[in-house]
């Protein structure tokens, strides 16, 4: 399904590229970075959203 037929607004590419990236800080912990590459303006705001969204709930989830 694409976005156009998902009803998303912008013009979106066909394929999408997301990195993510990973550095250790010390035994216990890291740092994360996650680039989405191909959000249209119009569009970026809710996918932050998002992804804020879906890491919000990984924390939770991993802290139980």
């Amino acid at each position: 399904l694409s976005a156009n037929e998902a009803g998303m607004a912008g013009d979106w590419p066909e394929i999408l590229i997301i990195r993510f990236d990973f550095e250790s800080l010390d035994e216990k912990s890291s740092r994360f970075w996650l680039i989405h590459d191909g959000i249209p303006p119009e569009a970026e705001k809710d996918c932050i959203q998002g992804w804020s969204e879906s890491f919000e709930k990984l924390k939770r989830h991993l802290s139980q």
